[in-house]
Protein backbone atom coordinates (compact mmCIF):
# COMPACT_ATOMS: atom_id res chain seq x y z
CA UNK A 1 0.00 0.00 0.00
CA UNK A 2 0.96 3.62 -0.22
CA UNK A 3 -0.14 6.60 1.81
CA UNK A 4 -1.55 9.91 0.68
CA UNK A 5 -0.92 12.44 3.44
CA UNK A 6 -3.68 15.02 3.73
CA UNK A 7 -2.60 16.75 6.91
CA UNK A 8 0.70 17.05 8.70
CA UNK A 9 1.83 19.12 11.68
CA UNK A 10 5.26 19.62 13.17
CA UNK A 11 5.73 21.32 16.52
CA UNK A 12 9.26 22.50 15.83
CA UNK A 13 10.12 25.82 17.45
CA UNK A 14 12.61 27.39 17.46
CA UNK A 15 14.64 26.17 14.49
CA UNK A 16 14.69 22.40 14.37
CA UNK A 17 13.54 19.41 16.38
CA UNK A 18 13.94 19.40 20.15
CA UNK A 19 13.00 16.82 22.81
CA UNK A 20 9.23 17.00 23.37
CA UNK A 21 8.43 18.21 19.85
CA UNK A 22 5.59 16.31 18.21
CA UNK A 23 4.88 15.38 14.60
CA UNK A 24 1.37 14.39 13.57
CA UNK A 25 0.02 13.22 10.23
CA UNK A 26 -3.09 11.65 8.80
CA UNK A 27 -4.24 10.58 5.38
CA UNK A 28 -5.47 7.79 3.16
CA UNK A 29 -4.19 4.28 2.52
CA UNK A 30 -4.11 3.44 -1.19
CA UNK A 31 -3.81 0.12 -3.00
CA UNK A 32 -3.32 0.33 -6.76
CA UNK A 33 -4.38 3.99 -6.57
CA UNK A 34 -7.73 3.25 -4.84
CA UNK A 35 -8.50 4.40 -1.29
CA UNK A 36 -8.76 1.39 1.02
CA UNK A 37 -8.51 3.08 4.41
CA UNK A 38 -6.98 5.81 6.55
CA UNK A 39 -4.00 6.22 8.85
CA UNK A 40 -2.93 8.49 11.66
CA UNK A 41 0.38 8.75 13.47
CA UNK A 42 2.00 10.73 16.23
CA UNK A 43 5.71 10.85 17.03
CA UNK A 44 7.41 12.56 19.97
CA UNK A 45 11.09 13.51 19.79
CA UNK A 46 12.97 12.05 22.78
CA UNK A 47 16.46 13.07 21.57
CA UNK A 48 17.19 15.51 18.79
CA UNK A 49 20.84 15.86 17.84
CA UNK A 50 22.88 14.15 15.08
CA UNK A 51 20.90 11.00 15.95
CA UNK A 52 17.17 11.55 16.46
CA UNK A 53 15.12 9.25 18.71
CA UNK A 54 11.34 9.27 18.35
CA UNK A 55 8.54 7.34 20.08
CA UNK A 56 5.76 6.78 17.52
CA UNK A 57 2.21 5.42 17.62
CA UNK A 58 0.15 4.64 14.53
CA UNK A 59 -3.37 3.49 13.68
CA UNK A 60 -4.11 1.84 10.33
CA UNK A 61 -7.86 1.63 9.50
CA UNK A 62 -8.74 -0.61 6.55
CA UNK A 63 -12.28 -0.02 5.26
CA UNK A 64 -14.66 -2.82 6.25
CA UNK A 65 -11.82 -4.97 7.64
CA UNK A 66 -10.75 -3.34 10.91
CA UNK A 67 -8.02 -1.29 12.53
CA UNK A 68 -4.46 -2.11 13.54
CA UNK A 69 -2.42 -0.21 16.09
CA UNK A 70 1.37 -0.17 16.12
CA UNK A 71 4.23 1.59 17.87
CA UNK A 72 7.98 1.99 17.55
CA UNK A 73 11.04 3.56 19.07
CA UNK A 74 12.70 4.97 15.96
CA UNK A 75 16.34 6.03 15.82
CA UNK A 76 17.42 7.88 12.69
CA UNK A 77 20.04 10.23 11.37
CA UNK A 78 19.18 13.94 11.48
CA UNK A 79 20.47 14.19 7.91
CA UNK A 80 17.56 14.29 5.40
CA UNK A 81 17.18 11.25 3.18
CA UNK A 82 15.26 8.04 2.69
CA UNK A 83 13.78 6.53 5.86
CA UNK A 84 12.52 3.09 6.85
CA UNK A 85 10.55 2.51 10.06
CA UNK A 86 9.49 -0.82 11.50
CA UNK A 87 6.73 -0.69 14.08
CA UNK A 88 5.28 -3.52 16.14
CA UNK A 89 1.58 -4.32 15.78
CA UNK A 90 0.14 -4.45 19.28
CA UNK A 91 -3.57 -5.14 18.60
CA UNK A 92 -6.49 -4.57 16.30
CA UNK A 93 -10.24 -4.57 15.87
CA UNK A 94 -12.73 -6.64 13.87
CA UNK A 95 -10.76 -9.12 11.70
CA UNK A 96 -7.53 -7.86 13.27
CA UNK A 97 -8.58 -8.43 16.91
CA UNK A 98 -5.55 -9.80 18.78
CA UNK A 99 -3.29 -9.27 15.76
CA UNK A 100 0.48 -9.26 16.01
CA UNK A 101 3.21 -8.61 13.49
CA UNK A 102 5.02 -5.59 12.09
CA UNK A 103 4.39 -2.61 9.82
CA UNK A 104 7.27 -1.48 7.60
CA UNK A 105 7.02 2.10 6.35
CA UNK A 106 9.43 3.41 3.72
CA UNK A 107 9.79 7.09 2.80
CA UNK A 108 11.70 8.08 -0.32
CA UNK A 109 12.63 11.59 0.87
CA UNK A 110 11.76 14.22 3.45
CA UNK A 111 9.66 16.11 0.90
CA UNK A 112 7.65 13.08 -0.22
CA UNK A 113 3.94 13.23 0.64
CA UNK A 114 3.51 9.46 0.36
CA UNK A 115 5.11 6.40 1.92
CA UNK A 116 5.14 2.71 1.01
CA UNK A 117 3.51 0.64 3.77
CA UNK A 118 3.73 -3.16 4.12
CA UNK A 119 1.82 -4.96 6.88
CA UNK A 120 3.14 -8.36 7.99
CA UNK A 121 0.72 -10.28 10.21
CA UNK A 122 1.78 -13.32 12.25
CA UNK A 123 -0.38 -16.33 11.38
CA UNK A 124 -1.68 -17.63 14.70
CA UNK A 125 -4.28 -19.96 13.22
CA UNK A 126 -2.22 -23.04 14.13
CA UNK A 127 -2.38 -24.34 17.72
CA UNK A 128 0.70 -23.62 19.77
CA UNK A 129 2.71 -26.55 21.01
CA UNK A 130 4.65 -26.64 24.22
CA UNK A 131 8.01 -28.38 24.46
CA UNK A 132 8.99 -30.18 27.62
Amino acid sequence: MTTETISSYNDIRPGGPRPGDVTLSTGYLLKDGERVGRFGNQCVFLMANAEQTLQCQETWALDGVGELTSQALTIQSATPGPRTWTSVINNGSMRFFGASGIVVTEKESETSTSDDVTIYLVDESHPKTHER
